[in-house]
This record gives C-alpha cells, structure tokens and sequence, in this order.
C-alpha cells in the first residue's frame, strides 16, 4: 500500500515560505524562489533586485500549500 510522503505534519503554506524566502534569499543564489510561484498555481511573488528581493504571498492564497519547490529547495526550508 502506497503513502504519501510529507516532510512535515502539515503542508507548508505561502505565507511560511514567504517568510522563510524573506530571511534567507534576499539575493536568491540557491533559486529558492520559482518564477512558477507568481503565477498560475503559485502563490508568492518577488519584487526588488538581487540582494533586496522581498518575497509576499498573494492576497487569498496565503493558507493555501505552497508549490513549485524542489527537494533541495525543502531541505533548506
């Protein structure tokens, strides 16, 4: 029987990877952040320039899980 693997009790919503984008990729070097996010399914987007990027969560999607993150990208969450 197959299940599901999660790498936390809950889903990680936008809002959490907002925050967590915000402290640590304010340049981005790792691409924790995906163009994908700001559109379509996503539900963050980033405004500024490398090295002063802020990251929000699009209004009404906040609590929703967040997507377009990789493995890698949830082991440095």
């Amino acid at each position: 029987m197959g299940h599901a693997y999660r790498i936390s009790r809950y889903e990680v919503t936008n809002a959490q990877y907002a925050q967590f984008l915000n402290a640590k990729a304010a340049s981005d070097p790792h691409g924790l952040y995906s163009a994908s996010m700001g559109s379509g399914f996503g539900g963050i987007t980033r405004s500024g320039s490398s090295g002063s990027y802020t990251y929000s969560a699009i209004a009404g999607r906040e609590n929703l899980p967040v997507n377009f993150v990789s493995f890698y990208d949830a082991l440095r969450f």
